[in-house]
């Protein structure tokens, strides 16, 4: 079972990769295609959303680990 810790960080660097990608769409669709960009960005998003929906239920699995996730949903 992953820690919260660890979709914490994942999570993170998530979001990183999305506002990189949202700062650059010109630059990825030059190299790519707005297709790609369409896919990758919608895959991020995703991604975001079922770790945050992870976090929320080890929320309720592990009342140990509720305070650790506590504010995190942003």
């Amino acid at each position: 079972m992953l820690t919260v810790e660890v979709i914490e960080t994942a999570l993170r660097a998530l979001r990183t990769n999305l506002m990189g990608l949202l700062k650059n769409k010109s630059l990825f669709v030059s190299m790519h295609s707005e297709k790609a960009y369409r896919e990758e960005k919608q895959r991020l998003e995703v991604a975001i959303l079922t770790f945050k929906k992870e976090i929320e239920a080890l929320q309720f699995d592990d009342n140990s680990n509720a305070g650790l996730v506590k504010g995190m949903k942003s």
